[in-house]
């Protein structure tokens, strides 16, 4: 019988071991969203700052390009009357 001693012992390592594992993955799913939507807005503020100071730069021209482009619908009629399905992008 002292051969299953050390079975025992593997069994429960094992079992603390995903204990652990599913703790950390709570915490994880916890504050995760709340992170990325924190860093999300951080960058967004940084970003429209940037392009703020500097009206003519790169990135003031990509988001006002962006802007355009979200803006457009997305049917339009051709010259023989059939509308376009999807975006194209130029």
């Amino acid at each position: 019988m002292a051969f299953l001693l050390p079975l025992g012992e593997i069994i429960l390592e094992g079992l603390a071991a995903g204990a652990a594992t599913n703790m950390g993955k709570e915490v994880y799913d916890t504050f995760a969203p709340k992170l990325k939507d924190g860093a999300s807005d951080l960058i967004g503020k940084k970003i429209g700052g940037y392009a703020h100071d500097n009206p003519s730069g790169f990135v003031a021209e990509t988001l006002n390009k962006s802007y355009q482009y979200s803006n457009r619908t997305p049917h339009t009629a051709h010259q023989n009357g059939h509308p376009r399905r999807g975006h194209r992008r130029t």
